[in-house]
């Protein structure tokens, strides 16, 4: 079958998106965005990065099978150290799959393994090349059963500067030296590029600041609430009493509050954050046919809100202190400055974070990117590559 696509997979370890780009000219230049579910809103075409467990060893992407499993995304040599992790992997990409030929007719197969798009795939910042490749080869033993392989392991950096290129180098605009910083849940990722080369030396990641503390930062705050201990002590009980103790009801909230801040931000009602959850409404099917369940329910109800500028004050200020030494590591190691900042991952969608950035280094050019920059840029980047034009 002709090849007429190129299709970038980013699996990220809150959200997972898709992009194709085209070979000819029924696309615009940078492509466009592939559904995983149906909705005309951009930012809810990606899925959640999450699957379900059964508690007997049964992996799925159906809800009501158990509970959540997410944060699976490591080095594959870590990844196989968890026998749980492996196959939420494992079963998320086969899903994945699925959902991509689902939700866009232009992508066709025929049955027989061979499709008219080509796959690639990103993988984070802060891992090697090598590591990278084992990621792809990893998701591409799951993938075996469809006859499809992944033709590229594209590191997210390189795929956010190719998104950023392209938009720039169209404005004869190229500056000599980007910072790119990826603020994802499980770390912050820094990648200097000058004049188009990464500076392997200013490479850094920053594991403490993550945007998954937020909802840590979050969920400690309401767990000091009177409220939160009446609520949590009964739900163990009703848990514990259905047989059901197996079910973590941290692990729970913390996923909720993560839907929640995502939420907050998209719908664009931050800093006002609000959440609500009943764990036991969700995995006790006997409770729903309890004559009392109705009367009951809502002392099981797990309900808070806050304002998120007024929790999230401390970890702020650690966030803009790491900005700022990242800025004097590049300028001691060889009096380098950051002539624009180029912020992606699902962190720098937080309104107050272009600010933060603006305080911790002297250039005033930030360049936020569009949604999904590093699945957009690996495909533009894997095009690019295969017609042999990549200038940088």
């Amino acid at each position: 079958m002709m090849k007429e696509y190129i299709v970038s997979i980013k699996i990220g370890n809150y959200k997972t998106s898709a992009w194709v780009v085209g070979f000819d000219k029924r696309f615009a230049v940078c492509g466009d965005v592939l559904k995983l579910r149906m909705s005309n809103n951009m930012m809810f075409q990606q899925i959640n990065t999450v699957v379900y467990d059964d508690g007997v060893g049964n992996i799925s992407n159906d809800p009501i099978d158990g509970e959540p499993v997410f944060g699976f995304i490591r080095k594959i040599d870590k990844l196989r150290c968890d026998g749980k992790a492996c196959k939420a992997l494992t079963a998320f990409i086969k899903s994945l799959y699925v959902l991509m030929l689902k939700y866009n007719d232009i992508l066709k197969v025929d049955g027989n393994g061979s499709t008219n798009f080509y796959l690639c795939v990103t993988y984070p910042s802060n891992w090697t090349k090598k590591e990278g490749q084992d990621y792809a080869n990893f998701l591409n033993d799951a993938l075996k059963p469809f006859g499809v392989e992944i033709m590229w392991a594209i590191n997210e950096s390189i795929a956010a500067y190719a998104n950023y290129y392209l938009q720039d180098v169209s404005q004869k605009n190229v500056d000599k030296c980007v910072l790119l910083i990826d603020y994802g849940p499980t770390a912050i990722n820094y990648t200097v590029m000058h004049y188009g080369i990464v500076v392997p030396e200013l490479s850094w990641s920053d594991y403490s600041l993550g945007a998954s503390n937020i909802e840590k930062i979050i969920l400690a705050d309401y767990s000091k609430q009177e409220r939160f201990q009446e609520v949590y002590q009964k739900t163990m009980d009703k848990l514990r009493s259905d047989a059901l103790e197996s079910v973590n009801i941290l692990l729970e909230l913390l996923f909720e509050i993560r839907k929640a801040k995502e939420n907050c931000v998209i719908e664009g009602y931050y800093p006002d954050f609000t959440f609500q959850l009943n764990v036991i409404q969700r995995h006790d099917i006997l409770a729903r046919y309890d004559p009392n369940w109705i009367r009951d329910k809502m002392t099981y109800l797990f309900d808070y809100e806050c304002n998120m500028d007024e929790v999230l004050n401390d970890y702020k200020v650690e966030l803009l202190q790491s900005f700022r030494n990242i800025s004097k590591k590049m300028f001691q190691f060889g009096g380098l400055q950051a002539d624009r900042v180029v912020l992606y991952g699902g962190g720098t969608l937080m309104p107050w974070v272009k600010s933060i950035v603006m305080d911790g280094f002297a250039t005033k050019k930030v360049f936020m990117c569009d949604p999904m920059p590093e699945a957009r840029g690996g495909a533009i980047y894997a095009r690019e590559k295969l017609l042999n034009v990549v200038k940088y």
